[in-house]
């Protein structure tokens, strides 16, 4: 994807299954082509469905082995979970999407600097904050990081975001990628490095990467439309109003290490989990005729490591447990398993409304049945 098209982002439908043969992600996986016109989310008004997979596929791709990717339509998000979209009280929205006070089995990771800033309640840094858009994608690889929004433009931008090179903006001055200014320190921004802004059309790039400013400026840099693992997954939730990747995901030994006694590690040897290292995992959270359903999904090399895994994945959420000691089966209740090519998929059905909170596969207290021995 060299040039990213915003109106397509925006009316997109969401993309399709992965493919059906038994290659392995090397390639990108095609969008389907379904038309999502209408109401996708039980009551997401007038706006049809955002494709997560062309809104991720957009971002930049950072230099980094690990990804750790988030996606949303918040419209549909928000009318899943029945909170008012565009939120009169930012706040509290941000609140029942991320701690799922409601109870709903919606929620959204939403990008740590627009959470404290609304949070604290404080006028948008930008001049917009997240209830303003339409939908973003983020991705997260320490130090650099990047968000893709659409419903913004150069007009909603703040006046005190002024030019840096032809093309970007900035909010922090000309000062250098990740360089700290702790007198100028904002909830957006926590140490003062600086952001660099690329408004286009109808969407905005917000990124702590001038060279991935500039490649989305020139619409040549590398982006995450050709990860084929990332794509994969995030294919695989079809119909998600949110996602969450993690490529390539944690080791369990690594996930209970820092919860468990060394001495009790070696006796969960039998604990049920994924025996292959996937390539990626994900989670979406998918609004049915029946309620909320999350799609687990894993990509692996190619379909027979695949077919061999399917079996596995179906133990790991029926007998699999969330930190070693809570049983899975508490938080959700496993409907089917299916394997598309080199992707198994598990659809989940949520016993609390929290449980979409508690299996975060980027978030180590909730990885566990994302990962391998």
């Amino acid at each position: 994807m060299t040039t990213l098209a915003v109106a397509g982002l925006a009316l997109a439908a969401c993309s399709g299954g992965a493919t059906d043969d038994d290659s392995g992600p090397g390639e990108r996986p095609e969008a389907g082509d379904e038309d999502a016109s209408g109401d996708p989310a039980g009551g997401a008004g007038d706006a049809p469905a955002m494709s997560l997979t062309e809104l991720v596929g957009g971002l930049p791709t950072p230099r980094s082995e690990r990804l750790v990717v988030h996606a949303a339509d918040l419209a549909a998000a928000s009318a899943t979970a029945g909170l008012e979209y565009p939120p009169t009280d930012g706040r509290q929205w941000a609140m029942d999407l991320t701690t799922a006070t409601q109870q709903t089995g919606v929620f959204v990771p939403l990008p740590g600097g627009f959470l404290r800033e609304l949070q604290a309640g404080v006028d948008p840094e930008l001049g917009w904050t997240l209830p303003d858009t339409r939908g973003f994608a983020h991705v997260s690889a320490p130090p650099e990081e990047t968000l893709l929004v659409v419903g913004v433009g150069e007009e909603d931008l703040a006046e005190t975001v002024g030019p840096f090179e032809a093309g970007i903006l900035t909010t922090a001055g000309p000062a250098g990628d990740h360089e700290t200014d702790l007198t100028a320190t904002t909830p957006l921004r926590q140490v003062g490095a600086p952001l660099r802004l690329v408004p286009r059309d109808d969407a905005t790039l917000v990124t702590t990467s001038t060279a991935a400013a500039r490649g989305f400026v020139d619409g040549d840099g590398a982006t995450l439309a050709g990860h084929g693992a990332v794509m994969a997954a995030v294919t695989a939730l079809e119909g998600a109003v949110t996602a969450s990747v993690l490529s390539p995901p944690m080791t369990a030994d690594a996930v209970l290490g820092p919860v468990l006694d060394p001495e009790r590690l070696s006796e969960l040897d039998d604990l049920p989990l994924v025996t292959a290292p996937p390539l990626a995992v994900a989670l979406g959270t998918v609004a049915t005729d029946d309620g909320v359903r999350l799609l687990a999904a894993y990509v692996f090399g190619n379909g027979a490591t695949a077919e061999e895994q399917e079996e596995h994945v179906g133990r790991v959420w029926q007998e699999g447990t969330l930190d070693g000691r809570r049983p899975l089966t508490e938080l959700v209740r496993l409907e089917e398993v299916s394997r598309d090519g080199a992707t198994v998929v598990a659809t989940l059905a949520p016993v609390e409304g929290v449980a979409a909170q508690h299996l975060d596969p980027t978030n180590q207290r909730g990885a566990l049945p994302f990962t391998s021995w």
